[in-house]
């Protein structure tokens, strides 16, 4: 009675047993250490070696789908003889699979070595396949993605490139024409003349420095080399701006305003020195841009604690303000329409600005006040000052 109440016992537990492995969502094995299987779900039965459960145990895979078995029974040896002579860690593989139905696809296949509670003796190793077909098929397209999306980054560099270089002809002939006439080449010119030869020389070397950018700003992750290159005096490039800005003010009606901190004297500023005068010209136009005659525009840098602060302050209306600072820093918004008298480069302008401070890792941001104006903000670690200036 009590063998019979002990081989219960032992039919009770391996129906648990195999119960258990049935539960498990993926196909699942036992070997003995001749690789002989002792167990097997019913997924891996079926699914992966086309028998039923009866016939898989006793036997070797090897046995039951042929040669194509053999390298991963000689990777089994290889896992139980390693543990013979120590600890054994699970082993995790990935590879390509054949199901019973003649599908293929991908498995990552998890093994671990069975020990005897007692004795420690090695006596087998369960083995998981968990299938990583749909997975393999997501790397290959995102990869597909990803080589499309360079591809089309480097047409779009060329095109950036050539575009540029097709622009930059006609707008040289039309700074040295515009330069040639200030100067008299035509005979000699009134004032009013004058100004406009003059102004549209400024707008022509604008464009120039927007070009140096513009494919910088195409690829915002390579414009980070315009964080450090040399050092400029700051103090020097800014009221250089100023000055560059005050034909357009005066023609406004706008006073220009200029303070500087006095802890920025002698200091040099370790950046790209067009990046920065791009910037501030930017800032400065577009202020003008949205302040009517009588206003008044004001750069100022100083020091804040840790930060650099360059800000440009400027007593327009502020009175559409979350509509204007949408259309500013949002491209696509700058083009859905813009009140009457809004110019239409803002947005572009301080995208630019907005990607330009991005490089130089500082941060941009807009602050609009109804009634009483916009001041627009640069903040750059104070750490990129230095002692004195080496480039104009």
């Amino acid at each position: 009675m009590a063998a019979d109440g002990m081989d219960a016992v032992s039919v009770q537990t391996r129906w648990d047993a195999l119960t258990l492995l049935d539960a498990l969502g993926v196909p699942v094995y036992i070997k003995d250490t001749d690789l002989r299987f002792t167990a097997s779900n019913v997924r891996h039965a079926a699914r992966v070696l086309g028998r039923s459960r009866m016939d898989v145990v006793g036997r070797m895979a090897s046995e039951i789908i042929g040669v194509t078995a053999l390298v991963d029974e000689d990777h089994d040896r290889a896992l139980l003889a390693e543990a013979e002579t120590g600890s054994a860690d699970p082993c995790t593989r990935d590879m390509a699979v054949s199901y019973a139905d003649g599908t293929r696809g991908h498995a990552r296949v998890i093994k671990t070595v069975m020990r005897d509670e007692v004795t420690g003796i090695v006596t087998g190793l369960t083995g998981m396949l968990v299938d990583t077909t749909a997975d393999q098929a997501q790397v290959a397209a995102l990869s597909r993605a990803a080589a499309h999306a360079e591809h089309a980054s480097a047409e779009k560099d060329r095109f950036l490139g050539a575009m540029s270089q097709q622009l930059r002809t006609p707008l040289n002939t039309i700074i040295e024409s515009a330069e040639a006439l200030g100067q008299g080449a035509a005979g000699r010119l009134t004032p009013g003349q004058r100004d406009v030869a003059n102004g549209i020389v400024a707008a022509g070397r604008h464009m120039e420095a927007v070009f140096a950018v513009v494919p910088d700003i195409a690829r915002p992750a390579a414009s980070g080399h315009r964080g450090a290159r040399g050092r400029v005096d700051l103090r020097a490039l800014a009221a250089d701006v100023i000055q560059r800005a005050l034909p357009d003010a005066t023609a406004a009606g706008v006073t220009l305003g200029f303070q500087v901190d006095e802890a920025l004297t002698g200091r040099s500023l370790r950046a790209d020195g067009a990046a920065i005068r791009h910037i501030l010209h930017n800032l400065i136009a577009n202020a003008l841009a949205f302040t009517a005659a009588g206003g008044r525009v004001d750069l100022s840098l100083r020091l804040d604690r840790e930060r650099l602060l360059l800000q440009v302050g400027d007593t327009g209306g502020g009175g559409a303000a979350a509509g204007r600072i949408r259309r500013m820093l949002i491209p696509s918004a700058s083009r859905e329409g813009s009140a009457a008298g809004e110019s239409h480069d803002a947005g572009v302008g301080l995208t630019i600005v907005k990607t330009l401070v991005g490089a130089l890792g500082g941060v941009f941001d807009l602050h609009s006040v109804p009634g009483r104006g916009t001041t627009a903000t640069v903040r750059l670690a104070a750490s990129r000052l230095g002692p004195g200036p080496t480039v104009g």
